[in-house]
């Protein structure tokens, strides 16, 4: 009898899906080449050596001294669940998106018609799962340690939550790292490991003196701490997740409109916190919310005014409301100026909103009605620079070196106010002119330089009109591009006049 031929052999019924076909491809592509990368195998079988090696080791020195040892295996232990979660797993996030663009994959991957996000989320995830099944591995470890004595399995679980927040998040932002340019990651990754490591080296001590349970399950924080941490996770990791697909993403996929809509939303919500929680929960809200809303300011006031109606067509289909809410999400730093101003209007609403009204501790003459407007023109500030050059093409790197510069600005004029001859506040009032020098001065000064205060105040507010009246001429000139892109968005005009 002849063999069966191979194309001849018994196949999956048609109606039956492969467990792939359930997944997002970008997640299955990542999926397959994360496990079977050199990294995350000699990680794997790393650790379990290590963990036999260090389990074995601990049993003997416990059956010699007794159970009050084995501190230093203990610390081991927690080194080698820190460094795969928070080390190893986020670094290799560095690599996400500049390989696609290295080995030129980015059409295959856009072929499947996903979104850029949900091509970052799937490169997150990927690596994620690969994290959680290297905690997997090591969590009967964790159960072992407890028949050693003095192990509070709850609290060990607790810490490794933790953990497993901060990597997701370290991760994140290594996916959003990695389309910048090489040499920002390299240094990026150099400033983050001395902060890794002195960050593993309070932890250890704290494990050796005193634990960690009671803080991170909240005996010692206020009202808020038991849903902040994994508040501030989802935050994070989406936002930095929106900044590395917006890296990638056409422009008509709008991600400028979906950062700010975030940001807005953040800063909406520390009202009714302010107002119902009080300082307990105000103040850590706005400790979380402060990096990602300013990261997006600081975006948006460097972006340019895209012509592509597509993106117009959206809001304006929906009238004067979608029409107004577009001078705000737009992208564009004409739209940027009215969405700063609206965001710092927020975070003051909400320092008002507190039962007992406290801003934090400002020199006498830079209250509240003083604070925020030069909050606003320091960040502002770089614009008639930009405005000026407009055929630079890195503005977000010109406007961190016009802020430098007025940072520069300030440390001299410091060194010559606090001289060996004396010191003398008046030397700062030559900053007034610029408004991030002069702010930083203010906050610098106490409340006996109240008429120092009074001076860079009125001076900066003035020459803020100023700036404000020469910027107004460019912002009417970007809001006319913007409404003839609506219209032509409506096909209510054939083209764009240039």
């Amino acid at each position: 009898m002849s063999a069966v031929p191979a194309s001849a052999q018994p196949t999956a019924p048609p109606g039956a899906p492969d467990f792939s076909d359930w997944l997002s491809p970008i997640l299955v592509k990542e999926l397959r080449q994360g496990l079977k990368s050199r990294v995350f195998v000699g990680s794997f079988i790393v650790m379990q050596v290590v963990m036999i090696l260090t389990m074995g080791l601990r049993l003997l020195e416990q059956s010699e001294r007794g159970a009050a040892s084995g501190g230093g295996f203990d610390t081991f232990f927690w080194a080698m669940l820190w460094l795969p979660l928070l080390l190893l797993m986020p670094a290799r996030g560095l690599g996400a998106v500049s390989e696609e663009a290295r080995t030129n994959t980015f059409d295959l991957v856009q072929l499947t018609r996903m979104t850029a996000f949900r091509i970052a989320l799937g490169k997150w995830l990927a690596l994620v799962a690969q994290s959680l099944l290297l905690v997997a591995a090591l969590l009967p470890y964790v159960v072992l340690r407890y028949y050693f004595g003095g192990v509070d399995v709850l609290n060990d679980l607790a810490i490794i939550a933790h953990l497993l927040m901060a990597s997701m998040v370290l991760t994140a932002g290594a996916v959003a790292l990695s389309a910048a340019p090489l040499a920002l990651r390299i240094l990026v990754l150099v400033g983050l490991l001395p902060m890794m490591m002195m960050g593993f080296s309070g932890f250890a001590m704290m494990r050796r003196f005193g634990g960690f349970g009671g803080m991170v399950m909240g005996s010692s924080l206020d009202a808020p701490s038991w849903w902040l941490l994994p508040l501030m996770t989802a935050l994070y990791v989406y936002m930095l997740l929106e900044f590395a697909a917006a890296t990638f993403a056409p422009v008509s996929e709008n991600h400028p409109a979906r950062k700010r809509t975030a940001a807005l939303l953040l800063a909406i919500t520390l009202v009714p916190a302010a107002w119902l929680g009080g300082l307990a929960w105000f103040g850590p809200l706005l400790g979380c919310f402060v990096p990602l809303i300013g990261w997006v300011v600081v975006e948006a006031l460097t972006e340019r005014t895209v012509a592509l109606p597509a993106i117009y067509a959206p809001f304006a289909r929906r009238g004067i409301i979608g029409r107004f809410a577009g001078r705000l999400l737009h992208p564009g730093w004409a739209t940027a100026v009215l969405f700063t101003a609206l965001v710092i209007g927020l975070v003051a609403a909400g320092f008002h909103a507190l039962p007992n009204t406290a801003v934090a501790s400002v020199p006498d003459g830079l209250g509240p009605p003083k604070l925020w407007p030069m909050i606003f023109l320091a960040l502002i500030s770089p614009l008639p620079v930009m405005i000026l050059f407009p055929r630079v093409r890195q503005r977000f790197w010109l406007y961190v070196l016009v802020q430098l510069v007025f940072g520069l600005f300030f440390a001299a004029a410091t060194i010559v106010a606090d001289s060996p001859m004396g010191q003398n506040p008046w030397a700062l009032r030559w900053l007034a002119p610029f408004p991030t020098a002069s702010l930083l001065a203010m906050l610098s000064l106490d409340s006996s330089d109240a008429g120092v205060v009074n001076f860079l105040s009125m001076v900066t507010l003035g020459c803020g009109m100023v700036m404000g009246v020469f910027m107004a001429c460019y912002i009417v000139r970007e809001f006319r591009l913007i409404s003839r892109l609506e219209r032509v968005a409506l096909d209510r005009k054939p083209a764009v006049d240039e």
